[in-house]
């Protein structure tokens, strides 16, 4: 029998996942995973967009943004910074606070 370094023999024989429970702070379970978050911003920012008829192209001109990089960001699939949700925030003709996700969704 081989014994590894540093690993509980007793461990080396479980499959993955069993046992296993996340261990979580009550804080943890309000607020909703980073790619929640990112969704709910580009869902705001979609839907604001197309309420003022601007195409994804029309706001990265007005932001100084590629429309892919728009496009991206609507479908969650980019992190943005305090500075470009201002930027949309701004070309939208909305607070930074209507783009944002509530920790509570």
């Amino acid at each position: 029998m081989m014994l590894l370094r540093g690993v509980d023999q007793d461990r080396t024989n479980q499959t993955v996942g069993e046992n296993v429970r996340p261990q979580f702070l009550p804080d943890q379970l309000r607020v909703p995973s980073r790619a929640i978050q990112f969704r709910q911003l580009g869902l705001r920012v979609w839907a604001l967009r197309a309420k003022k008829g601007l195409s994804q192209e029309g706001l990265g001109l007005d932001v100084d943004l590629h429309p892919t990089f728009v496009s991206m960001v609507e479908r969650g699939e980019r992190n943005v910074t305090i500075a470009t949700v201002e930027k949309l925030a701004k070309a939208l003709k909305c607070r930074m606070a209507d783009l944002m996700p509530d920790a509570d969704e």
